[in-house]
């Protein structure tokens, strides 16, 4: 009698090849999550020469089964090197710009994926306007979302900038609206939403990132504001009602790095990008961001980079940090996040200080962080540079959002068991194994046999090794 000792392995292989579409004056517009809806996954650029006036915005779909199409969008001018895109079925919805923002609403056409658009309505927000000592007013597009309802909410913010020297306009505060479209295709907008520094908690610089997601204890949505050379992120909390999306509170410095309050858990000063995205498994919202916790690796060529954290955040707001230490992402590039059971996938550039270089696609989440890709040909090595040059390569490698298309399936964790029908056998006897699979497509099994139990029939057996290609949830069975 002899008791039978096994180790079983699950390896998670590649999904479908990359799809690349090569636009040398190519120039990515997509900041935030990229849009997907029912299969498609759509990015937005603009296709023309860096210094062209007239910027066409073209927008780039594609499915999962190889099929891609590129069309322009009807009357979309980019005023903007960045946009928020969300799609919702055959509507697509597009918010860029400056003096003024303007909102796209696109119905899709074609099959399978989409090969045109029709322009059904645009809504253009606060045009500049010249204020005394030639100081002057701007507005900037910054978040767009589809809520679970199929509302429309769209964030913005305006800031002053004043040049006349002699006559400084000292208000550091800034002006922020939130726009929403009612499932009945009704608009309400909520402005001004006036936030006034606290003392100390930054500087003077005026531009915002922001990011939106809607919580999924209680659909309460969530529009957070990190401001450039700031060391807080501020949060709106508004209420989808009958009415209109209401504004239920505004929390100044929810997360903070200012006098040690959160210290390293609290935000990079700089101008780092946020993602936010439900999770329903945990019943939280995760906010990721550049930490405090940053290093300059070289001053010349110029290298910075920063650990990433994600918050979560509890329906009332509670908080609780997870560090994601294993990399430095370089500050000024965007990244994304994913929620999944298991817990959270972070994609983004690695500021490498060997290298000093920052064009390596880095995934870090649930194992030891992977190399995605490695932009070719690129100069990453100063800020101007990198901006120009991270917009200009092939697509959709430049957006971190767009990861399925690089290669990487980003699914459940894999579950894996075994029993046998008897758990001791005399020499000679034969029992039957029973594996029970849950795995994403592509995934092998193996289970490695020792050398005393002789394989006798289910899978494939090199000699050593019995494996079985899976996917999906289900049973295999050997016997030995």
């Amino acid at each position: 009698m002899r008791k039978l000792i096994l180790t079983i392995l699950i390896l998670l292989a590649i999904c479908a090849p990359v799809q690349a579409l090569t636009l040398p004056d190519a120039i990515l517009l997509s900041d935030g999550p990229t849009a997907e809806s029912n299969g498609i996954t759509i990015d937005l650029f603009r296709y023309a020469p860096y210094h062209a006036t007239v910027r066409q915005i073209y927008a780039w779909a594609r499915d999962g089964n190889g099929n891609q199409a590129v069309f322009p969008l009807p009357g979309a001018i980019a005023t903007d090197y960045r946009g928020y895109a969300a799609l919702g079925g055959n509507e697509l919805w597009f918010f860029i710009g400056n003096n003024p923002a303007k909102l796209y609403h696109y119905t899709l056409r074609g099959s399978p994926v989409p090969t045109s658009a029709v322009l059904v309505e645009m809504r253009a927000f606060e045009p500049m306007e010249v204020l005394p000592n030639n100081t002057f007013r701007y507005v900037f597009a910054g978040g767009l979302h589809i809520l679970e309802s199929g509302g429309i909410v769209a964030t913005r913010y305006e800031f002053i900038n004043a040049y006349d020297a002699t006559a400084p306009y000292t208000d550091t505060s800034l002006d922020y609206g939130i726009t929403y479209r009612s499932p009945a295709g009704e608009w309400t907008d909520i402005y001004p939403i006036t936030v006034t520094p606290l003392p100390g908690y930054g500087g003077s610089v005026n531009r915002v990132k922001q990011a939106i997601a809607q919580h999924p204890a209680d659909g309460s949505v969530w529009v957070f504001n990190h401001r450039d050379s700031f060391h807080s992120i501020d949060v709106f909390h508004l209420t989808e009602t009958a009415g209109g999306l209401q504004l239920d509170y505004v929390r100044q410095n929810f997360i903070n790095s200012f006098n040690y309050l959160d210290y390293l858990d609290g935000p990079e000063g700089e101008f780092p990008f946020l993602a936010a995205v439900a999770s329903p498994w945990r019943g939280v919202i995760a906010l990721a961001y550049q930490s405090k916790e940053a290093m300059y690796f070289s001053y010349n060529p110029w290298l910075k980079g920063a650990r990433m954290r994600v918050c979560e955040i509890g329906v009332n707001g509670e908080r609780q940090f997870i560090p994601f230490d294993d990399l430095w992402i370089e500050r000024i590039t965007p990244f994304s996040l994913w929620a999944r059971p298991e817990g959270y996938y972070i994609a983004g550039y690695r500021a490498n200080p060997v290298s000093l270089n920052a064009n390596e696609l880095w995934l870090m989440g649930d194992g030891a962080p992977r190399l995605l890709y490695t932009l070719p040909n690129q100069d990453m090595q100063s800020a101007g540079t990198y901006t120009k040059n991270i917009m200009q390569a092939t697509i959709p490698q430049m957006n971190p959002w767009a990861i399925t298309q690089l290669g990487i399936e980003l699914a459940a964790r894999p579950t894996l068991s075994m029993t046998a029908d008897k758990t001791t056998a005399k020499p000679g006897e034969i029992i039957t194994y029973t594996i029970t699979y849950s795995a994403p497509a592509g995934a092998t099994i193996q289970c490695d046999l020792p050398a005393e139990i002789e394989w006798t029939s289910g899978g494939t057996f090199d000699g050593a090794t019995i494996s079985w290609q899976v996917s999906g949830a289900g049973e295999v069975q050997w016997q030995g």
